[in-house]
């Protein structure tokens, strides 16, 4: 790497650094959001069997069992989850995210020297996609960061194969984008993966030097073996995935209601250019939306639609139209043009991915593409005066009508309320007038003047750099010094951390009463209070400790895994289908009275939000916070079962609904019977495990390997010759094996052409 690269990604990291100079340098850690409910459990589990020499296969904390190396998002295999294995957990979680941030802003600058950009332009470019809102609002989502990072890297490469250039090189470029396509998917978001295919689909098609059917065909062969070598590299985690896949409910495709949700609302449009326009707290993370905050810039979004108008590139208009296109596809259901809905009937794969927001991650890539190019622009044509004087005088028109409203609006408070309150129009018939009059438009108001005050500088910049020599040839450098105060002052603390020593030292007494219990067992937790956790972990933090604490209290889903519990439900994306059959109806627990559900589940300790009357049920404790609505009530089920038992003989029902009914049913005893759904000779009986039927699993019967059958639905049996049977149930996928021999082989024989190569 040459010295200039090295220089540029310095810079990067330091600017990094101050974004996120609290959780580099004082131990906090990001912690809102899906990094509580999800990431941090998850990750910490994936730690800890890493550093015990355990490949983290399955995960017998939630979900009644789940195959947790197969669900991707973790993101076992990607590169730097190393950090999580060689540095404590808690400073490799807030680094793990850090570093991602100059590596994005890195790949995009190498992407645009790459089409032959000045080294301003390119930084400008990788400046505004790396800490675009967009990427920063994903920070709560790892999996999804650590995909989109490799977009550019991607793409360079993906182009080179396409040039015409030495025969030598074309295998070494088709190569390092299948590396650069495996690590995206390792990083553990397919909807960044499949987005990405069909940019580089349009770009083979589209943008080939030739225009040919030859150059057509020449782009779209190279795109298929990048695939195959991509596919064949990340064999160790994209066969298991591929197999929960299979078995999970989003199999058959999902409706387009679930595809859609997280449409953006056509309204919050305005927030790509102006910060936090509809937020309701002074905290930007506190909100449900997927994309917190999408600000991209107002210095941004002049510097491209100034490539749109100015730049000679020809392709620059191609840009304008795809970033229009996926406008509309992330405004989803919302969008006057039905194109997301043509998408998820007609292109395939499509209707297996929800929210169309995700895919702002190509807007935010097209428009840092483009401020690059309004920086060449500009430094070429800074010398026309005619030219800068007409873009002044333009500005001008604009800017000061916005000053002297802006004055007005300062002093006359209600009025900008008055003018703003049919767009806020949903939030105030919610109940939010309030929040909307005491927190939302004075932040409106002054973001408003923070903007003003940025057209300004760049209007006065450019007239500076009109008229000297000197000043013209830093005139890059000074836009992208407007790109980081813009940036910054926008977006910069919009991510919450907390002191990580505290969030670590925060176990609520119902945690401690269940660690007390050495048992083996699972809890369960009542819908109701389980939203209640939800809602109060999302908006509360003014007092963050004692919204973890509540949080924890009560044992709401993954929270357990950090401790060793097992609870019965769990939050997942990629659900299995037996699993959400089963969850869908024991999750009104006040109608199970006189069934066996909860017992056979191995449920001994239940959290509702008020009294649970049922028999056999103990209260232990019961917490109510007086700042906060709603209570929490701890029961033990004194008739719980084992994790796995004796039961000496079988029922066959060949029907899986009338399965399901009967275990609803009062005449389910499962002490007494198992469903089978085939005859199965077994006099001795059989032993029954009340974890997930699911591929890969082998039951060994005193030493002998035994066939394992579906029972009760979705769990695990096999028959025995007595009841004093030593059974032993042993996970060894065989997907994960053939998938880590082809990665291994795979990676070992690119990496010898790629030597060979380099050397010859």
């Amino acid at each position: 790497m040459s010295r200039g690269k090295i220089i540029v990604f310095l810079s990067f990291f330091f600017i990094s650094l101050l974004w996120f100079w609290k959780e580099a340098f004082f131990n906090y850690l990001f912690c809102f959001s899906d990094l509580t409910f999800y990431f941090y459990p998850y990750r910490y589990f994936m730690s800890e069997c890493i550093r015990k020499g355990v490949i983290p296969l399955w995960n017998p904390y939630l979900l009644l069992g789940y195959p947790f190396l197969a669900t991707l998002q973790p993101g076992v295999f990607y590169p730097f989850s190393l950090l999580y294995y060689l540095f404590p957990f808690d400073r490799a979680f807030s680094w793990f995210l850090i570093l991602h941030y100059p590596l994005g802003c890195f790949f995009m600058y190498l992407l645009c020297r790459e089409f032959k950009f000045s080294q301003a332009a390119s930084v400008a470019s990788g400046l505004t996609f790396g800490f675009s809102g967009y990427l920063l609002s994903v920070l709560h989502m790892p999996n999804t960061l650590s995909s989109v990072i490799w977009l550019p890297l991607v793409l360079l490469y993906f182009r080179r194969s396409l040039l015409p250039t030495a025969y030598s090189l074309l295998p070494t470029n088709v190569i390092l984008t299948s590396i650069f396509l495996a690590f995206m998917f390792l990083g553990g978001e397919p909807t960044v993966l499949y987005g990405t295919v069909l940019m580089m689909v349009g770009y083979g098609v589209l943008m080939n030097q030739k225009h040919t059917v030859r150059g057509v065909l020449r782009g779209v062969g190279w795109l298929g073996v990048v695939l195959v070598l991509a596919g064949l590299l990340s064999a160790v985690q994209l066969l298991p995935f591929v197999e929960l896949f299979f078995h999970s409910s989003r199999a058959g495709g999902i409706t387009f209601a679930e595809a859609s949700y997280f449409s953006l609302p056509a309204k919050k449009l305005l927030e790509f250019i102006f910060p936090y326009f509809f937020h309701l707290t002074e905290f930007p993370w506190a909100t449900v939306d997927w994309a917190k905050f999408p600000y991209l810039g107002i210095i941004p979004a002049v510097l491209a639609l100034f490539a749109l108008f100015f730049s000679k590139n020809r392709r620059t208009w191609w840009l304008g139209l795809a970033a229009l296109v996926i406008i509309f596809i992330i405004l989803g259901s919302n969008s006057p043009l039905p194109l997301y809905y043509f998408l998820y009937k007609f292109v395939p794969g499509f209707n297996f991915f929800r929210y169309p927001i995700k895919f702002t991650f190509v807007l935010v890539f097209i428009v840092s593409v483009l401020v690059g190019m309004g920086v060449e622009a500009l430094e070429e044509r800074i010398r026309s005066r005619k030219l800068v004087l007409t873009i002044t005088a333009w500005g001008l028109l604009i800017l000061i009508p916005l000053l002297v409203l802006y004055f007005y609006l300062q002093a006359h408070s209600q009025a900008i309320f008055l003018i703003l309150r049919p767009l806020f129009a949903d939030e105030i018939r919610q109940g939010y007038e309030e929040f909307v009059r005491s927190v939302t438009v004075p932040r409106d108001l002054a973001n408003f003047g923070i903007l003003i005050f940025l057209l300004a500088l760049f209007l006065g910049w450019l007239m500076l750099c009109s008229f000297s020599k000197t000043l013209a040839r830093a005139l890059g450098w000074g836009l992208v010094l407007l790109i980081f105060m813009d940036l910054y002052t926008a977006n910069a603390g919009s991510n919450f951390s907390f002191p990580a020593k505290l969030y670590r030292e925060i176990v609520p007494p119902n945690i401690r009463l269940l660690l007390a219990d050495k048992g083996t067992f699972r809890y369960f937790v009542s819908p109701e209070i389980y939203r209640q956790a939800h809602y109060e972990n999302y908006q509360d933090f003014h007092d963050y400790q004692r919204a973890l604490y509540l949080l924890r209290e009560r044992l709401t889903s993954n929270q357990g895994m950090l401790f060793s519990l097992s609870d019965v439900d769990g939050y997942e994306s990629l659900r299995g289908k037996d699993q959400d059959k089963i969850l869908q109806r024991i999750w009104k627990p006040d109608t199970l009275e006189g069934i066996s559900i909860l017992n056979l589940l191995n449920v001994k300790y239940l959290v509702s939000a008020g009294p649970f009357k049922q028999k056999g049920y103990q209260l232990l404790t019961q917490t109510k916070d007086p700042l906060r609505s709603g209570e929490i009530w701890l029961y033990r089920n004194n008739n719980c079962l084992p994790r796995s038992f004796f039961v000496p003989k079988a029922k066959v029902l060949a029907d899986r609904e009338a399965i399901l009914d009967y275990l609803f049913s009062p005449q389910f005893k499962p002490t007494e019977e198992v469903i089978l759904e085939q005859e199965v000779k077994s006099p001795g009986g059989f032993w029954f495990t009340s974890e997930w039927f699911y591929p890969g699993w082998k039951a060994y019967v005193n030493g002998k390997e035994t066939k394992i059958y579906r029972a009760n639905y979705m769990f695990r049996a096999v028959p025995v010759p007595s009841a004093k049977a030593e059974v032993k149930f042993v996970y060894e996928p065989p997907l994960f094996k053939w998938g880590s021999i082809i990665s291994m082989a795979t990676f070992l024989i690119l990496l010898s052409f790629l030597f060979l190569n380099k050397y010859q």
